[in-house]
Order: structure tokens, then C-alpha cells, then sequence
């Protein structure tokens, strides 16, 4: 597993919390339809972009973009 593909696995580690809060807005999209991740021209995984991000909670933007850059490798 490379480095991009351990950063979205710990990332996706905690947005299962994440998502129990976002369970509580009783939204009727998945959260991870609020996201995708932008890549560099090589492929490595650059940033977190909010594709839908109104109708998304500020306070679950915010700790998306928390567990995003915690979780992110020393490289």
C-alpha cells in the first residue's frame, strides 16, 4: 500500500465518526458524496475538495478537513 492509499485509508478511518454526527443532520445524501480528492499531475494525492460542500454542515466541513490533515503520511 503507498503512501496516498494509507493517507485514505486512515482518513476514512475517521470519518466514521464523522459520519455518526452527520447521521444526526439527517441528510439524505452519504456523506462521501460531499467529497472527492484532488490529484497532482503525478497521481499523489494533493487535497480535499468539497464537491457539494452547500447543504454540507460547517462543522463536518471543518472536521473533514481536520481528519484529512491529521491523517495525512510524513513523507
Amino acid at each position: 500500500m503507498n503512501d496516498d492509499e494509507q493517507w485514505i485509508a486512515a482518513f476514512n478511518e475517521r470519518v466514521k465518526a464523522i459520519q455518526i454526527e452527520f447521521d444526526a443532520f439527517l441528510k439524505s445524501k452519504n456523506l462521501s458524496d460531499y467529497y472527492d480528492f484532488h490529484r497532482d499531475e503525478n497521481g499523489h494525492l494533493l487535497s480535499l475538495h468539497f464537491t457539494q460542500a452547500h447543504g454540507l454542515p460547517r462543522k463536518i466541513e471543518e472536521a473533514l478537513t481536520e481528519a484529512f490533515i491529521k491523517t495525512k503520511p510524513a513523507r
